[in-house]
């Protein structure tokens, strides 16, 4: 089984990195998930599309992949040695994100959503990620 993806990284020309920063660990485990979840149990054509764009006063981060689906890998997860155990990741970037909305008085959250073609097939996941800048 090979184990590539093909990667791509759009950036917005209304998006200046100069004057952009992140929280840091907040793309990190949405990135990771897509892989490890999404990408790895496709057996081909594995695609990772990483994207920034400003939007009404936000950076929008946006983490696609065409994997599996969320519904698919959870019950692969189901399946396996992981079964039982809970994931916190995504509440502990809930909870940075209230942090850090009370350090800087901005807004961030983030969104997933679960693509699906016109058979209601899943055709892989995207997260939207945003910061108020």
């Amino acid at each position: 089984m090979t184990t590539s993806f093909e990667y791509k990284e759009v950036m917005d020309q209304t998006v200046n990195p100069e004057q952009i920063t992140i929280q840091p660990m907040t793309i990190q485990p949405f990135l990771e998930n897509a892989i490890w979840h999404g990408l790895m149990p496709k057996e081909s054509d594995r695609q990772l599309k990483l994207e920034l764009a400003i939007e009404k006063g936000m950076l929008r981060i946006t983490i696609e992949d065409n994997g599996v689906g969320r519904e698919i890998s959870s019950r692969k997860r189901s399946n396996s040695d992981l079964a039982g155990t809970k994931s916190y990741g995504l509440q502990i970037i809930r909870e940075r994100f209230e942090v850090l909305a009370n350090m800087r008085g901005k807004r961030s959250d983030f969104e997933i959503e679960d693509l699906k073609d016109n058979e209601n097939s899943a055709t892989g996941t995207r997260v939207n990620i945003y910061y108020e800048i």
